[in-house]
């Protein structure tokens, strides 16, 4: 196809309409997961209450594996054995799985050309699959990828109850029939939910003792999901990076993932925007664009977006300032009784190793002390972001 440039930019009014269509309003859809009885119920909850007050246009996704077991038990089926037939769990689990994909597509195709919040109530299936069986309901339902991975922006992340005290999980579990998992069995859940949930790139987590600062913490990320707040430690001296691994494994609490991401940097009309290519753990792929403003180093607002393999190809080849490929080792890292994600990225062009604690302001970051390394600002000209 051929396609007018500009003879300063160099770039084709084609991939100018595809900026601009980008940066147009459009909904973001976030994921809410987490543990048995961590708190997804009543964020949605919280969430319906406080929207009536706000400009902003929210759309609730309810968990569709609760709706579908309440469907079981008014039918008299009991739970247990029903899930300890392997096929008809696994024909449940995939028909679990099409409906989340389908209700986050329709939501997205309702709601295009707005701001709309699109909030789902857990927005994948596999942490109560082995990956031979969640790779085969993936196969027959069409999907390359998780939906974690392909249809959602974000996640917010609440671990179950149990983790803190099995009496309260206990109490909460006989007040809910769907619900029937035991204490060890939560915990090892949740588990296993949080590594699938991690893979999304842009992910928090809100583990706070008090169930209610908990809440409060979800809700105003997901209120105010443009705001990106985050603080970087710079390497006092010359560092090797299986030294700060060291470092960082001894001071954090669980690793969760390892993303290969090579991002660009590219201007158009005079604005500034990043691309991303990554792969975590060695399978998922993601294509990201965003476009920033504010202080480097501490509270920014973003224009987020997922982007297609295609879409990612128009975009990059505009006007690239910059290119840059690190490696993101992600931990949990908990200080002052909060969770935070930990990511220690290593550029190889520049050998350079640098620790970012995301959801983490730079005035509490003050207080954080990462052995070999300081607090501080890039300047914008270093691009690292």
């Amino acid at each position: 196809m051929n396609h007018e440039f500009d003879k300063v930019n160099q770039t084709s009014e084609y991939q100018r309409q595809i900026f601009e269509e980008i940066c147009r309003p459009q909904p973001i859809v976030i994921a809410a997961e987490g543990g048995p009885c961590g708190g997804k119920t009543t964020l949605i909850n919280e969430i319906k209450l406080l929207s009536q007050e706000q400009t902003k246009n929210f759309v609730l996704i309810p968990e569709i594996a609760t709706a579908e077991i309440g469907k079981l038990l008014n039918a008299g089926i009991s739970i247990e054995n029903f899930f300890s037939y392997q096929p008809s769990y696994l024909e449940f689990q995939k028909h679990i799985l099409n409906k989340i994909v389908l209700n986050i597509q329709d939501a997205k195709e309702k709601y295009a050309g707005t701001n709309s919040i699109i909030v789902v109530d857990r927005a994948d299936i596999k942490p109560y699959l082995n990956e031979e069986q969640y790779d085969q309901i993936l196969l027959e339902l069409g999907l390359e990828q998780s939906p974690l991975i392909s249809l959602v922006d974000k996640v917010v992340y609440l671990p179950t109850v149990a983790k803190i005290s099995s009496e309260v999980y206990e109490a909460l579990l006989s007040t809910n029939p769907s619900r029937y998992e035991s204490t060890a069995q939560a915990i090892d859940t949740c588990n296993r939910n949080l590594k699938i949930a991690s893979i999304n790139p842009e992910f928090s987590i809100y583990s706070s003792p008090n169930f209610k600062d908990k809440i409060s913490d979800a809700l105003f990320d997901i209120f105010h999901h443009e705001i990106e707040k985050e603080s970087k430690f710079i390497p006092n001296y010359p560092i090797d990076i299986n030294q700060t691994l060291e470092i960082i494994d001894s001071s954090s609490n669980e690793y969760l993932n390892s993303m290969d991401i090579y991002q660009s940097y590219h201007e158009i009309a005079g604005q500034k925007f990043r691309l991303r290519h990554g792969v975590v753990d060695n399978k998922h792929v993601f294509y990201h664009f965003a476009l920033k403003s504010g202080n480097n180093g501490d509270t920014r607002q973003e224009i987020h977006r997922n982007l297609s393999k295609d879409l990612y190809n128009q975009l990059y080849e505009i006007n690239c300032i910059k290119e840059l490929h690190k490696i993101r080792s992600r931990f949990i890292y908990e200080f002052q009784n909060k969770e935070y994600i930990l990511c220690l990225d290593y550029y190889d062009q520049i050998n350079k190793t640098i620790v970012e604690i995301e959801g983490m302001g730079q005035e509490l970051a003050k207080q954080v002390n990462i052995k070999g390394f300081s607090l501080g600002s890039l300047s914008t000209e270093e691009l690292v972001q």
